[in-house]
């Protein structure tokens, strides 16, 4: 054997002491009665145990698998990246085929109870609906910032001035301008802004 690994420029001093370290300390018996013994006394490595010889023979689709981390994926990525449900729906949708399909097998008591897999879609569908509500809500509601929200909005002049002065509107200062004489403290209505100066005219509550 040696002369036969050298020949293939291998070192067999090396091979052979590594050959026999494995025989003589791991591929041995006390090995195996080392692990049995310690199942035997210790219920939490027994469990272990039990657990990794379960996983290694149930029959998982892998395809099923994939479906339902994809799933979980599109669920968590509508929180993060909202696209009016449509990634939310499509992991529901993902998830339950899933689930569906993840046991590989026609044995009774392997399958996701059905009761398990509707309750979750239900949950999830019911979660995204409403979140697709609100948004479409939230679209329909007035502008509340921007050049549209400060078209008609009331404001109150800070000054006396005709043509050009300072008025508050939203709290805030803003240059305007104004064909109509204005006394301080006036209530004024917003009618157009021009870059960062206010079109403004006197506000009649009445609309006279």
């Amino acid at each position: 054997i040696e002369a036969a690994l050298e020949g293939r420029g291998m070192k067999a001093t090396e091979f052979i002491e590594r050959a026999t370290h494995l025989a003589e300390e791991t591929w041995v018996p006390a090995n195996g009665a080392r692990v049995v013994a310690k199942a035997w006394t210790d219920a939490v490595f027994r469990q272990r145990l039990l657990a990794l010889y379960a996983f290694q023979v149930l029959p998982i689709n892998f395809a099923g698998l994939g479906l339902i981390i994809l799933g979980i994926a599109f669920m968590v990525a509508e929180a993060f990246m909202p696209s009016f449900g449509a990634l939310g729906i499509g992991g529901v949708i993902a998830f339950v085929v899933g689930s569906i399909i993840l046991m590989d097998t026609d044995v009774e008591g392997y399958t996701i109870a059905w009761p398990l897999i509707a309750g979750v879609a239900v949950v999830s569908a019911v979660f995204f609906f409403a979140v697709v509500v609100m948004a479409l809500k939230a679209r329909r509601r007035d502008v509340v910032s921007g050049r549209e929200e400060m078209i008609g909005a009331i404001g109150e002049a800070l000054e006396n001035f005709k043509e050009a002065g300072r008025v508050r509107v939203h709290s805030e200062e803003w240059q305007a301008q104004s064909n109509v004489a204005l006394k301080r403290g006036q209530k004024v209505k917003v009618m157009a802004l021009e870059g960062l100066v206010l079109k403004v005219e006197p506000f009649n509550p009445e609309g006279k």
